[in-house]
């Protein structure tokens, strides 16, 4: 394993950063390297897109990857495991039982290319079956999962943000966001976060009785956010095409690595925990078939969402 290390700003900087609004004082940075630190993990067939954690089959933290038209677990000793093959893969979420909800699209017919969007869901034992579908939806992206178990998922190509229960059925359109890419939970699970690859914004909807407010801009002037993660705290680490980079409440955005430093396009980010190393942020890559982490000085927000 080869370890790059850039310490572009000292953890004391993210703890205050991603600390909540009010007078509270910020919680203790998590100790571990200096914060934008980077390591290779484990490498690929193929470069990657979704990228999740959630339960695994003992219950402890697991990371799951989205790379070629199959789903991967990585161990927290970067082992991997083939999960299942499903037509065109992208964002990954986890539910409470360990089963994936992935992006992808509907099976073709025989001899024929995939059809249109549609979300799979992935049991533990690695059976595959469609969760949404024939729902003329273009390109599910990302997929994230509310704490009552409801789905949300971006359709970027449409320009659509969806809520779908938790058997997959009854979708909800929740708005429209120019080419909505990455979603991510609050801690409480009170709002949704939406990044709009296109515009340089990331929207925020928030919770309104059973369904949830039309999109609002949270943050303008952040180009091509790929994925979004959300600390404990409640900051958000936005995957930028360019940049990792920290958006606490009230904050201006504050770089954590350049897109350089980790090599190729990071797609998208899901946090480690226990054996994965707390305050660890592992990527995706559009251009390359390995898996990194960047160290970012603040433990992430455990997913799914509880209530």
């Amino acid at each position: 394993m080869r370890r790059l290390a850039f310490s572009v700003l000292c953890l004391a900087l993210i703890a205050c950063g991603s600390s909540g609004s009010g007078g509270d004082s910020p919680p203790p940075a998590t100790v571990g390297p200096p914060v934008g630190t980077v390591e290779e993990v484990v490498d690929l067939p193929t470069a990657s897109e979704g990228i999740a954690e959630g339960p695994g089959p003992d219950g402890a933290p697991a990371i799951y990857v989205a790379a070629g038209g199959s789903v991967f677990r990585v161990g927290a000793d970067r082992t991997t495991t083939k999960l299942a093959e499903l037509p065109g893969p992208l964002g990954v979420a986890v539910q409470k039982d360990g089963s994936l909800i992935v992006c992808g699209k509907l099976p073709g017919a025989a001899g024929k290319a995939p059809g249109g969007g549609a979300l799979w869901k992935i049991t533990p034992s690695g059976e595959a079956s469609v969760f949404v579908g024939a729902g003329g939806y273009e390109l599910p992206n990302m997929v994230a999962i509310a704490p009552d178990g409801r789905v949300a998922f971006t359709d970027s190509s449409a320009g659509k943000v969806y809520l779908t229960g938790v058997d997959g059925q009854a979708v909800t359109p929740l708005g429209d966001v120019s080419y909505a890419n990455g979603l991510a939970f609050s801690p409480d699970g009170a709002r949704l976060y939406v990044a709009s690859y296109d515009t340089k914004k990331v929207y925020a909807l928030d919770r309104a009785g059973d369904g949830f407010s039309a999109p609002a801009v949270f943050a303008d002037g952040v180009e091509q956010v790929d994925g979004v993660s959300v600390t404990a705290a409640g900051a958000l680490v936005l995957v930028r095409s360019s940049e990792i980079t920290l958006l606490a409440p009230g904050s201006a955005p504050r770089p954590i690595v350049a897109a350089s430093a980790i090599g190729g396009v990071p797609a998208n980010g899901a946090f480690g925990f226990g054996a994965y190393g707390d305050g660890w942020l592992y990527l995706s890559n559009l251009l390359s078939r390995t898996i990194v982490r960047v160290y970012v000085g603040a433990p992430g927000l455990p997913l799914p969402v509880a209530p």
